[in-house]
């Protein structure tokens, strides 16, 4: 396992796949590379399958604010990618 150092993640690679339906396509996380704050993600933090929520802009559903959207995690060999659906019957999830 390398680990690359001094690379900072970006968010890369977001696709929207179906504006009017809400569905996007987005590497979320890239394994093995330093962030800003010196974390590393390994390539089994993350469950393949994995059923999450797409909380409201700035993770405002930590502070009480409803989810936007839902998806899966999908584990690649080097990153992890959200394949998400946005709820667009809510002024929240088409914002």
């Amino acid at each position: 396992m390398t680990i690359t150092s001094l690379v900072a993640k970006q968010l890369t690679g977001v696709e929207i796949k179906d504006a009017t339906k809400g569905i996007v396509e987005a590497v979320f996380s890239r394994f093995n590379v330093i962030d800003h704050d010196g974390d590393v993600t390994m390539p089994d933090a993350l469950t393949d399958g994995a059923k999450v929520i797409i909380s409201a802009f700035n993770h405002g559903s930590w502070d009480g604010q409803l989810p936007v959207g839902k998806g899966t995690i999908r584990v690649d060999e080097d990153v992890a990618v959200l394949d998400g659906q946005f709820f667009m019957d809510t002024q929240h999830g088409r914002d």
